[in-house]
């Protein structure tokens, strides 16, 4: 798994072979992963071992980036240990 994305009331589980819609919501997923995965907005949990590029405001996975939310932007320095 890449990142998870929340769009409206669909969710998406994003590989690298395909993407697919569950019906499990973005919430209910935080709380199923382990530590790889990193709430970083509150449509995107990536996978931290799949960060391609990360400069405090904006995370690139699988070649698309995110934006880091305020709301989570502490924690994922903290997670990412970034000054």
């Amino acid at each position: 798994v890449l990142y998870i994305e929340s769009n409206d009331t669909e969710v998406f589980v994003c590989t690298e072979e395909e993407s697919f819609r569950t019906r499990i919501r973005i919430g209910q997923w935080e709380t199923m992963l382990d530590r790889r995965f990193l709430r970083v907005h509150r449509s995107y949990i990536i996978n931290m071992h799949r960060i391609e590029y990360f400069d405090g405001n904006r995370i690139k996975v699988a070649g698309i980036t995110i934006e880091v939310s305020r709301k989570y932007k502490d924690m994922v320095r903290a997670q990412l240990k970034v000054e």
